[in-house]
């Protein structure tokens, strides 16, 4: 299933940057050569899409709890609430520490 892989900035000359959150996208020589880019988010299928794009496959991979509008579209921020990021993997599920009993292999 495809889901949110990072957040990305598109240029005008095609070149897409990615990172954590729009910042880490956003490049200040490329936006100077080549226009203000259009942000939105890789997918771990490797398609650029838009905020209101990116919120719908969100939601329906598991990534956020709920979908808003469709009008302004999906934040980074919504991500990285519950999501660690690395530059490899991208968005990554944060592993929940469990509360259970600890048990023991001690043999008698």
């Amino acid at each position: 299933m495809e889901s949110i892989r990072s957040a990305a900035a598109k240029y005008s000359n095609g070149t897409i940057r990615i990172g954590k959150d729009h910042e880490a996208a956003y490049d200040s020589v490329l936006d100077s050569l080549f226009g203000t880019p259009i942000m939105g988010f890789m997918t771990t299928k490797y398609n650029f899409v838009s905020r209101v794009e990116a919120e719908g496959i969100a939601f329906n991979a598991g990534q956020i709890k709920n979908e808003g509008n469709g009008m302004a579209g999906l934040s980074s921020e919504e991500l990285l609430d519950n999501h660690k990021y690395t530059n490899q993997l991208g968005y990554q599920r944060k592993e929940r520490k469990s509360h259970g009993s600890k048990t023991s292999n001690i043999k008698s």
